[in-house]
């Protein structure tokens, strides 16, 4: 049986307000306020933090986006004088 979750008090990007989440079969089944618990559902209190649908390994791709604002884009030929040395 798969694990069904009711995820209390995020914010998620393109609504407004905090809501909670319904995960049903590893889907967004539901969103809404104050969304009543369901039979056999897990519940995780976020406390008003962001939900990433989507978003699966968030360390990658938040390293990898800090990463990318602190390099240097050598794509299309840039002049490797410009380039700052890597402390």
């Amino acid at each position: 049986m798969a694990e069904r979750w009711l995820i209390r008090d995020v914010l998620i990007p393109g609504f407004d307000g905090r809501l909670d989440c319904r995960l049903a079969e590893g889907r967004i089944a539901e969103i809404g306020p104050e969304l009543a618990l369901g039979t056999g559902e897990q519940v995780l209190a976020a406390g008003g933090g962001e939900l990433l649908p989507g978003l699966s390994d968030h360390h990658v791709h938040l390293f990898a986006s800090a990463a990318a604002l602190d390099s240097i884009d050598l794509a299309g030929g840039h002049d490797l004088a410009a380039a700052r040395p890597i402390d």
